[in-house]
């Protein structure tokens, strides 16, 4: 079910603003209110609701939304019109997860700020701290964003927790404890986990931040952070080094899929030629073992003939079966590529020349015997020939590919629609 905010503002029409920005960004359902009872019974009984937006003077007036809002637990921002000291402390007292000044900019905030917590629901984290004040305080702030927080006042339980729970993400330790400080946790982490993996931040409420700030960051932490703090800057800090991570995850995860595009035959899915060389060139190269490799040249007979009859599409569908139905007789570290167009090669590592022969006619006989579905009335069938060559020494995959090249030639010469070893016509 789609998580829901609930909005209970005077302004329909700063509401429905809010609305269409917000599903702009995050994919949240926004369910506008205009009367406490009817804010009451939906709160009561949809438990979906990650957030709700009000401002004090909504329906009676009273702030009866705020506690409304939070007497069903739901996260609660407020709307206010000024920033007075006072008021801030009451709403930060009463529970309230956020607040956002009325202007011009409210709506991107209050967007902006949605996509924050509904970022961070779920997020786990480990607040390490002797002081059991000073952890009740943090994770009084952080739960209130839909974090999910661990306690820990000691070096060894924080330890015992994060191998426990390798789901936290984020990890605040606070400088002075038993044991150990928190820097030298911050040290103890980070050889067992990466910045890729565990997000720390220092805490500390000496005098002497410089020295501590700079002992934090040399040992591995990713921020530091002095006490006492308001919740806004802690909730910002976290805020901030989760969305770097997510940010460095979504640009490593585009640059692996880029890579894996370059590398890909778009029509197949296998490698591309490039790729092809690349990789079997490796496997070549680390090959060890009595049986030399064999690398096999395969091309789809009168594969112009099936486009000239069923169209492009029917022979794409034709291109897009061949891997599939020789990758039944390949073995694990074996390499396919489609060279282009109806050709392919395969590099056979560890078989036998005998096995070898014998998987390349099972491939033949196993494409003779498809019927391919390409849209039409009725499967195609096709054929294909086979060249063969094994590694003699010194020979790269490029001089194993020209001699597999002259085998296919001849195969295609005798008939089409059979294996033809190089070694058997040189």
């Amino acid at each position: 079910m789609t998580a829901g905010v609930a909005v209970l503002l005077n302004s329909q029409t700063l509401g429905r603003a809010i609305k269409r920005t917000t599903r702009k960004k995050i994919d949240v359902r926004i369910d506008l209110f205009t009367s406490l009872q009817e804010a009451e019974q939906a709160l009561r009984d949809d438990p979906t609701y990650i957030a709700a937006i009000t401002n004090p003077s909504f329906d009676t007036g009273d702030g009866a939304s705020i506690d409304l809002i939070l007497d069903h637990e739901v996260p609660c921002i407020v709307l206010t019109s000024s920033f007075k000291r006072d008021f801030r402390r009451t709403l930060i007292e009463r529970g309230v997860s956020d607040y956002v000044l009325k202007d011009k900019r409210c709506i991107d905030n209050i967007s902006r700020l949605l996509q924050q917590m509904a970022a961070s629901r779920g997020v786990e984290l480990l607040v390490v701290d002797d002081s059991q004040m000073s952890r009740k305080m943090a994770s009084r702030y952080l739960t209130r964003y839909g974090y999910v927080v661990h306690l820990a006042e000691s070096a060894s339980q924080a330890l015992e927790i994060l191998e426990a729970k390798p789901g936290i993400r984020v990890v605040l330790a606070d400088y002075t404890m038993p044991e150990m400080s928190g820097a030298e946790l911050v040290q103890q982490i980070r050889n067992r986990w990466s910045w890729k993996e565990k997000i720390i931040i220092g805490v500390s409420n000496t005098s002497d931040r410089a020295v501590l700030t700079a002992e934090f960051l040399k040992r591995g932490a990713n921020d530091f952070l002095t006490k006492p703090y308001e919740p806004e800057e802690l909730l910002c800090r976290v805020s901030h080094q989760l969305e770097l991570l997510r940010s460095i995850e979504a640009l490593r995860t585009a640059q692996e899929r880029a890579e894996a595009l370059a590398q890909t035959d778009a029509l197949t899915g296998i490698f591309n030629r490039r790729a092809f060389f690349a990789e079997g060139g490796r496997r070549l190269a680390e090959s060890r073992g009595s049986n030399p490799p064999a690398l096999v040249m395969v091309d789809i007979d009168h594969f112009k003939a099936v486009n000239d009859t069923y169209g492009h599409p029917a022979g794409d569908a034709v291109i897009r079966a061949l891997p599939k139905l020789c990758a039944e007789h390949l073995s694990e570290g074996d390499v396919i590529g489609r060279l282009g167009g109806e050709e392919f090669a395969l590099l056979l590592l560890g078989a036998s020349p005998q096995e070898v022969l014998d998987r390349a006619e099972k491939m033949r006989a196993r494409v003779a015997s498809a019927q391919i579905d390409a849209g039409q009335p009725e499967p195609i069938t096709v054929t294909m020939s086979l060249g063969l060559a094994y590694h003699q020494c010194g020979e790269t995959i490029d001089d194993m590919l020209h001699r597999a090249d002259e085998a296919l030639y001849d195969a295609k010469e005798a008939g089409r629609n059979r294996a033809t070893c190089w070694s058997a016509v040189a």
